[in-house]
């Protein structure tokens, strides 16, 4: 039987509260009963309701490396380890498993890193492209009546033969080559479909390398200073978890080395709707709660 969804306004604190005492832990909390934990978390009655719960914790050294390859062996990314278990993914990152546990996965790009792809259509009309992640690539366009090849299909009512035509490259490179497989397919009397200019990746994040963000991280003396000036930066170093090794000349103010526990991390995330807010206001909580994997805790994603 499909479940029947309630509507925002149903949960009000009381409901929120009485549908909290159900459980022992918030994780149960957020995985049973998703729309009272989102009404709760948004408007920070989490802490009041959820104090009789209890956080589960695993023991020291419980992640061990055949615990995370356990865990492994079920993802086919690098980025669906790190979703299904943030704990096990964190062990293997400090413990620098990944490479080992994750052989099996499918590589992926990045923002740094992409491949050429292509569309090709029997009557002769073909799109180029740069991408991180064709799978995802794909299920996009689809969803996007304006796209070049979706639009093509539904005119032509033909299905393309889609081709990876290189392997993940720097952006750079494969920024140049895509204008080279554009002219390839020309020379060879193929109608291109792009409507943009071959070798646009988008995107402002494109231009932070790892010597550009630290080149701009030297100009700071605090972590808070280079939060507040050097947004795009900034946020570039924590998503590539660059921050400790270009931070290193910097102060890091009068909180003791672990300060930041999960329930304080948990009480500055409280205090925010989006994780982007969180991350502007308290950037050392934001920081622990990425590193540690806690982040998804505290906003969970929409599924």
């Amino acid at each position: 039987m499909k479940k029947i969804s309630k509507p925002n306004h149903y949960w009000k604190y009381d409901k929120c509260r009485e549908e909290a005492l159900k459980y022992n832990r918030r994780v149960d909390f957020r995985k049973n009963s998703s729309g009272a934990y989102s009404a709760a978390r948004l408007n920070n009655w989490l802490s009041q309701i959820c104090l009789h719960m209890v956080r589960f914790s695993n023991p020291q050294g419980y992640w061990t490396k055949e615990k995370c390859h356990e865990i492994a062996l079920t993802c086919n990314t690098r980025h669906e380890f790190r979703l299904k278990s943030g704990g096990a993914y964190s062990a293997a990152h400090k413990k620098k498993w990944l490479d080992d546990i994750c052989a099996h996965m499918k590589r992926v790009g990045n923002r740094y890193l992409r491949c050429i792809y292509s569309y090709e259509f029997s009557d002769n009309h073909v799109y180029i492209g740069l991408t991180y992640d064709m799978t995802k690539r794909d299920y996009r366009r689809k969803l996007n009546k304006f796209d070049q090849v979706t639009k093509h299909i539904k005119l032509t009512n033909l299905t393309p033969i889609i081709k990876q035509l290189t392997e993940y490259l720097p952006i750079n490179e494969a920024s140049e080559l895509e204008r080279h497989y554009v002219e390839e397919y020309k020379t060879n009397g193929w109608q291109v479909l792009n409507k943009k200019k071959a070798g646009d990746v988008g995107g402002r994040n494109n231009i932070w390398s790892f010597e550009s963000v630290k080149e701009v991280a030297l100009k700071h003396k605090k972590r808070n200073d280079f939060s507040k000036n050097e947004r795009g930066a900034y946020g570039v170093a924590c998503e590539n978890k660059w921050l400790d090794t270009i931070c290193g000349h910097m102060t890091e103010g009068n909180k003791p080395k672990n300060y930041w526990t999960y329930e304080l991390c948990n009480i500055e995330a409280l205090k925010c709707k989006t994780r982007t807010e969180f991350r502007l206001s308290s950037r050392m909580a934001y920081e622990a709660s990425l590193n540690n994997g806690w982040i998804d805790d505290y906003f969970p994603k929409i599924k």
